[in-house]
């Protein structure tokens, strides 16, 4: 419950960058409350920002990246570049 209300608290602020600083965090929950922000955050979130954390060696992280990634199909293009190498 915690975490659902900082996470409105962050979307209803709305300031994309200062909540993007939340994405360097070495903490899985704080990384995972800031991409859920900002994808709520207008221009608060592109591909760029998820792809370095597509692999994270959190399940959480890596669940809500691809969450993410899924509701955005304009990233396909992107995506596709990034597994092709």
């Amino acid at each position: 419950v915690l975490d659902t209300a900082l996470t409105r608290a962050l979307i209803d602020i709305g300031d994309a960058k200062a909540t993007a600083e939340g994405l360097k965090d070495r903490s899985p929950r704080v990384r995972r409350a800031a991409f859920a922000a900002l994808e709520h955050i207008p221009g608060g979130l592109t591909v760029d920002d998820l792809l370095p954390h597509l692999g994270a060696d959190d399940p959480r992280v890596r669940q809500t990246v691809w969450w993410i990634a899924g509701k955005n199909p304009e990233w396909g293009g992107k995506l596709v570049e990034y597994f092709a190498g």
